[in-house]
């Protein structure tokens, strides 16, 4: 009977198009069977192929629809649509190994790698502290409490980030992802309001150094701006902040 039951089940799939691999990425992070974001990152890689990594951010950005609000369900607050809120993603390809982006997961203080709060920026781990960087367990949990600041706005929130490694192949190679959500809306004054936010983070070995994908979904609300502005602060952000990070490593 159980082999029967192995015959009849639907194989594993993960989706091919981007826009919809995002979005799985982030709703099957917790999928008790791996090989869901297993098969998610195998088809990641091979849309990396066709990227030009030496091309200017807008030209490695891609705009992504929106979760499903029930996935959300017990994890916000604010009470918005989720449904409502953008998705801009960007993928860099940086020469530094994993390994040395793992070690940035663990710093207490994150404003040397997040050029968009470089006054405050506190990580706490809540869970898988002493394991998820030794492999013996496979997720990591953080509470972030973070400022994010420019000449116009300081606006601060709590942002929840969860990290699990994924393997790729049966070489044992390993990569890990991320996924972040607001459980609260956070405003400064009229300048600025963050209605709601979530991300997605991938780090996967690729070509001698480590492929970077972030997508950050948004409702902003910036009194002037239009989402297509806001999308190009956020996708240039992305950017900046790939960037930042990879002078970071190689000055360490």
């Amino acid at each position: 009977m159980f082999l029967l039951l192995l015959a009849c089940s639907d194989p594993v799939e993960a989706p091919e198009d981007l826009e919809e691999l995002t979005i799985f990425l982030y709703e099957e992070w917790d999928n008790e069977e791996p090989e869901y974001l297993e098969l998610a990152l195998v088809n990641l890689l091979e849309h990396a192929e066709t990227v030009d990594f030496e091309a200017r951010w807008d030209e490695r950005s891609w705009d992504i629809g929106p979760l499903d609000p029930a996935e959300l369900e017990g994890k916000v607050e604010h009470g918005r649509d989720v449904s409502v809120a953008e998705g801009v993603g960007v993928m860099h390809q940086s020469t530094f190994p994993l390994e040395d982006f793992l070690a940035l997961q663990f710093l207490e203080d994150q404003t040397p790698v997040e050029p968009t709060s470089p006054d405050h920026y506190v990580r706490t781990v809540t869970e898988g502290a002493d394991c998820f960087g030794e492999r013996t367990c496979d997720v990591l949990r953080t509470d972030n409490d973070i400022t994010r600041s420019t000449f116009i706005y300081d606006v601060t929130y709590d942002l929840p980030k969860e990290f699990r490694w994924v393997a790729l192949d049966e070489e044992e190679r390993q990569a890990f992802c991320a996924r972040s959500w607001m459980p609260n809306s956070a405003q400064d004054g009229d300048k600025i309001t963050l209605w709601q936010g979530y991300s997605a983070d991938v780090w996967v070995p690729r070509d001698g150094g480590t492929l970077r994908y972030q997508v950050s979904w948004q409702e902003t609300e910036m009194p002037g701006l239009t989402w297509e502005q806001v999308r190009g602060v956020v996708a240039g952000g992305i950017d900046d902040m790939f960037e930042t990070q990879d002078e970071y490593l190689a000055e360490q």
